[in-house]
């Protein structure tokens, strides 16, 4: 085998098994990700002004609370959830929904960049206030443009706990992004979901990886080359 081709098959290879998928993720400052502002007491909670964020819908209502072992949510609050308060969004009558919505842009997205959304998404472990419907979505410039959504909340997530959700996409323009959390219900009755814990990453291929790729496949181009 000559020098050249076994250059081109070794580089080609080794692309091959380290993969363009490899990445590294950037995070993204989300302001009061974990809904320590407004603070509450131990076991308190306020209700329409959560900080950094819009409240809509016909639900009822949000805020925080400070479980302080309320619902068998301790302080702090289980992991993946994050700090001592958590953002609830009620669904208090059948086809309601509320939602909250950073009140500014998180960030300016850069396209060809890959956006990871995660949230955590509690079941708070109380007679009523049970949660049922759960979405997550990024907005570009308000529009949707990546969404996920975990139904019938509790009956999904194990009491007192929390788990997370998420949702990407990879823009092709450049726009202002925004996340937005919604709780729903098609109950008859009251519903309480929980937030806690935003996270956003830039997913960001790996310049040496890429590098490699290209490696590759000129060398085996011009493998070919010299074949022809």
């Amino acid at each position: 085998m000559s020098i050249s081709r076994s250059i081109a098959r070794a580089a080609f290879v080794s692309a091959l098994a380290l993969g363009v998928s490899q990445a590294s993720a950037l995070s993204i400052p989300v302001t009061n990700f974990s809904f320590e502002s407004p603070a509450q007491a131990p076991g308190g909670n306020n209700s329409g002004v959560i900080t950094g964020w819009t409240i809509t819908g016909n639900g009822g209502g949000a805020g925080v609370f400070f479980p302080n072992g309320n619902g068998g949510l301790g302080n702090p609050l289980p992991a993946p959830a994050q700090g001592s308060q958590y953002a609830f969004l009620e669904a208090a009558t059948q086809n309601s929904t509320t939602s909250i919505t950073t009140t500014s842009a998180v960030t300016t997205v850069t396209p060809g960049v890959t956006y990871l959304l995660t949230a955590a998404l509690g079941h708070r472990n109380t007679g009523a206030r049970q949660p049922d419907n759960y979405l997550i979505e990024l907005l570009l410039d308000g529009n949707p443009v990546a969404s996920n959504s975990l139904l019938d909340a509790s009956n999904v997530i194990p009491a007192s706990t929390f788990v997370d959700l998420s949702t990407s996409f990879t823009p092709a323009t450049a726009g202002a992004l925004t996340i937005r959390l919604t709780h729903s219900t098609n109950d008859a009755i009251f519903r309480q979901g929980a937030f806690d814990n935003v996270r956003l990453e830039a997913v960001l291929p790996e310049p040496a990886t890429g590098a490699l790729a290209l490696l590759g496949a000129g060398a085996l181009g011009y493998r070919r080359r010299r074949q022809a």
